[in-house]
């Protein structure tokens, strides 16, 4: 009883070793998850095959069994494979005309050895608390037969219609008065009592329609207030029941801004962009405006004072035909006073919106639909521009106290790294959180994204929907370093890579191996285009599709107890790529140097032979980009501020190149972009204006690594970089395995950093010859052939390692079917050592 992947005699061209998942029955049955149907399942024994039933239809641009022509959307992955049980997820889109976060299925099989097979099938919804309702789950309960699938049961998904939200604590409602009348006035208390997705406009008294994932209510400066995720979040007045301005206009709002947009963003509007109805937002910079149309005429205000983040802030404007000004106000006071046209307002009979555009307009690369992310209360609109005197006074009657203005109810911006020394070293599939506005997005299962600890190192590698699972190696105290895809460009379809896959339709982990030996994770990718995820239809000058052959990235991350992790990369493309580019991470509300050390990086050469000492560089930013003068460097030392640092370590041959400074009058030293990571706008190039959202830099990159086995070696260590030199010897000129006896010797995998063999006895004995030029150090053995689930007896020259507990070692279902042991030694020599290893525990 088990399940492995493989690569089942079904041939397409852009699949790996690990495209399928067969999980065998103690009957002789399997249940085979196999590209070639798009992962629908079937039962198979000597009798024939059966496909499970086919719960949610599905229809995509293939046939239909296979609705995934070429399995773009859809994927399965082991979640557990112990005696007791084994659970497969398999994920898919079932309508190619709705990709978004909601259009996805996830489908639980969870399976016993006694042919019982649970599955649970929850499809996507467009209100996250729908989607994630018990009741949105069909239960379907089988029994496997020798000649067929059994139905026990079957209960439907009925998902609610809606959502009853309970009461939340929120501030001390306040009086408003004024000696004006509003025409339209949100106060967002709704979160006080029990509650739906409505919010009411209070003078007309109609309920607003609240769109997008989640309908959040926070603490608010009076009640509660209402948080937007700057992407999907709005409220909604119908046109024909908008409020109607002639020549005079007010309007007010509290706001507390997580971050700035990365465009004009609304507080509210009713208009057609640059042509008729009012604006009242915030452009990127922070700064407040009203934008109207005056007798069909677009007029533009700005204030010149940015308004803070993280802090609740009074916003108002007024527009007087009559005299023909503008005034915007700050908490009460005048900031802005400007001469417009007289005349009326030219009126849009668009739907009124508060927090959200309803136009796309270029926050970078390409036009998007943008928003306020943030916290929006006590939103007033009047058909009088109100004096100075009164927006004082309204201001005054809201006005709240020092720690209420200073501490918004939002939550903190903290990357998901999990530092900390673990118990056991291990992987495990989990949900990460960020901040509960990006996490209300998605329609994940309960098992996206994969951690990788180590019980002697206070370091994580996290594979997470977050950087689109490109890994991140996290120090001690949450720094990340991470790195590139594959990438490359073409003309008319931009930059292409795993970056541009903001939703992670493609992009996805699978853990392989998860023994107290070594981590096997598998990231398969595919490197898109910003504009619109589109597959490059062409690649001069094969002329072949690229869809169906060329856009899709296979790696595998060997991690192993010490915190040395391989990266194989497997390209299909032709292309002209690269995919080396050490980046690191800054989180909201910190600079690049707050991470990193001016002086970022320590370069070294192996002078392998007939040296006694490397030779080392540090690369310092300080005034602009460095150049390496040292063109042998294989090594690579990020100087974090941490104790930990990360390293990188090359195959010989390859030239670092370090990357740009950022330009005359940032705010860092460092590069520095924030349209990747956790962003959703689609871009391939944002420069970030400020440090208020998580924002990536890049310190340097081996472009030519494409032409020395496409693999790199990362880590983590409190050393100097030339401790690391018998690790690069090892690697690069591994010690030999002669004299085999019991058994084949296959070679030494680089991309693995494993010695390969085959036992064809009970027992198999080996030399590992290390020497001061190929010295051993922290070996790997994968013994194929095992046959067993009984755990190995070592010995090294003759002395049993059982009990040693730099002896790790671990069984793993293999992609035919058969086991295989994995060893791994924290041992160090430049001796020769004799090694065995005895199938039967002494």
């Amino acid at each position: 009883f088990g399940a492995y992947y493989t690569k089942l005699p079904y041939e397409d061209e852009i699949t790996g070793k690990y495209a399928d998942v067969i999980v065998k029955l103690p009957n002789e049955g399997q249940i085979v998850f196999s590209r070639e149907f798009s992962y629908l399942p079937y039962w198979k024994t000597d009798n024939g095959k059966w496909y499970f039933q086919e719960i949610i239809p599905r229809k995509g641009d293939g046939t239909k069994i296979r609705p995934d022509k070429y399995n773009k959307y859809s994927y399965v992955r082991i979640i557990e494979n112990s005696p007791e049980r084994i659970i497969v997820h398999w994920r898919y889109m079932p309508d190619f005309s709705d990709l978004d976060f909601d259009g996805v299925v996830h489908e639980i099989f969870t399976i016993t050895p006694d042919g019982t097979v649970i599955r649970s099938i929850r499809q996507g919804r467009k209100k996250l608390d729908v989607y994630n309702d018990p009741k949105n789950v069909s239960i379907q309960k089988l029994k496997l037969l020798p000649k067929g699938i059994q139905q026990l049961s079957y209960m439907a998904a009925k998902p609610p219609e809606k959502i009853n939200y309970p009461p939340i604590d929120g501030s001390s409602v306040k009086s408003h008065h004024i000696d004006e009348s509003p025409v339209a006035w949100w106060k967002f208390d709704e979160g006080l009592k029990s509650h739906t997705d409505k919010t009411k406009e209070s003078v007309s008294s109609i309920a607003c329609s609240i769109g997008g994932n989640k309908s959040v209510w926070k603490k608010g400066l009076s009640g509660t207030a209402l948080a937007f995720d700057g992407y999907y979040s709005k409220v909604i007045l119908p046109g024909a029941k908008a409020p109607i301005f002639n020549d005079g206009f007010t309007v007010e709002a509290w706001c507390a801004l997580a971050v700035y947009p990365f465009s004009w963003s609304p507080i509210v509007h009713q208009c057609e962009w640059k042509k008729k109805g009012y604006y009242f937002g915030i452009n990127e910079f922070g700064f407040p405006a009203l934008m109207l149309s005056i007798n069909g005429k677009w007029q533009e205000i700005v204030a010149s004072q940015r308004i803070p983040l993280n802090q609740w802030t009074a916003l108002a404007a007024t527009y007087d035909g009559k005299q023909g000004k503008v005034c915007i106000y700050i908490n009460g006071k005048l900031t802005k006073e400007q001469k417009v046209n007289k005349g009326k307002i030219t009126l849009s009979s668009t739907d009124l919106q508060i927090g959200l555009n309803q136009m796309k307009l270029e926050a970078s690369s390409y036009p998007t639909i943008i928003g306020i992310e943030g916290l929006l209360d006590e939103i007033l609109m009047y058909d009088v521009p109100l004096n100075a005197k009164q927006i004082a006074k309204s201001y005054a009657s809201l006005k709240p106290d020092s720690y209420l203005r200073n501490h918004p109810d939002l939550q903190p911006r903290i990357l998901p790294g999990h530092p900390g020394i673990a118990d056991k070293f291990g992987a495990f599939y989990t949900k990460l959180e960020y901040h509960e506005l990006w996490d209300n997005m998605w329609r994940t299962s309960d098992y996206p994204d994969i951690v990788v600890k180590f019980d002697a190192l206070p370091t994580s590698v996290v594979f997470w929907r977050g950087t689109n699972y490109g890994p991140a190696f996290v120090t001690e105290n949450n720094i990340w370093m991470v790195d590139q895809s594959i990438e490359t460009g073409y003309e008319g379809y931009g930059c292409c890579e795993h970056m541009s896959d903001k939703q992670c339709r493609f992009s996805h982990v699978r853990l392989i191996e998860n023994t107290d030996a070594r981590v096997v994770v598998h990231w398969r990718y595919a490197f898109v285009s910003t504009n619109q995820l589109k597959f490059p239809d062409e690649f001069p000058p094969t002329n072949e599709k690229w869809e169906k052959y060329k856009s899709w990235g296979d790696e595998y991350y060997t991690i192993y107890p010490d915190g040395v992790i391989v990266r194989k990369v497997n390209d299909r493309s032709g292309a002209s790529i690269f995919w080396q580019d050490i980046q690191f991470l800054s989180p909201p509300g910190k600079i690049p140097e707050d991470q990193i050390h001016l002086k970022a990086l320590t370069l070294a050469d192996m002078k392998l032979w007939g040296h006694v000492k490397c030779d080392t560089l540090v690369l310092d930013w300080t005034n602009g980009r460095p150049k390496n003068t040292l063109e042998d460097a294989n090594l690579e030392l990020i100087n974090f501020k941490s104790k930990y640092k990360i390293f990188l370590l090359f195959p010989e041959g390859v030239y670092i190149e370090p990357w740009i400074a950022a330009p005359e009058g940032s705010f860092t030293h460092f590069s520095h972009w924030n349209h990747w990571p956790v962003a959703q706008i689609p871009s391939d190039g944002k420069t970030a204006l400020f440090p208020d959202r998580v924002m990536h830099s890049a310190l340097a990159a081996a472009d030519n690594a494409v032409f020395h086995g496409n693999m790199a070696i990362y880590g983590f260590t409190n050393q100097s970089i030339k401790t690391l030199l018998p690790l690069a010897k090892s690697w690069n000129y591994p010690p030999p395995i002669k004299s085999v006896n019991g058994g084949i010797n296959k070679g030494y995998d680089k991309s693995q950093r494993a010695y390969i063999l085959h036992i064809n006895s009970d027992k198999m004995s080996f030399d590992l010859v290390g020497s001061k030029l190929r010295p051993v150090y922290h070996p790997c053995f994968v013994i194929k052939n095992w046959k067993n689930d009984q755990i190995a007896t070592l010995e090294i020259n003759g002395k049993i390692q059982n009990n040693n507990p730099d002896f790790r070692q671990g069984i793993i279902w293999d992609t035919d079917g058969t086991r295989t042991l994995i060893i791994w030694l924290k041992l160090e020599s430049q001796d020769a050592l004799h090694i065995s290893i005895d199938k039967f525990k002494k």
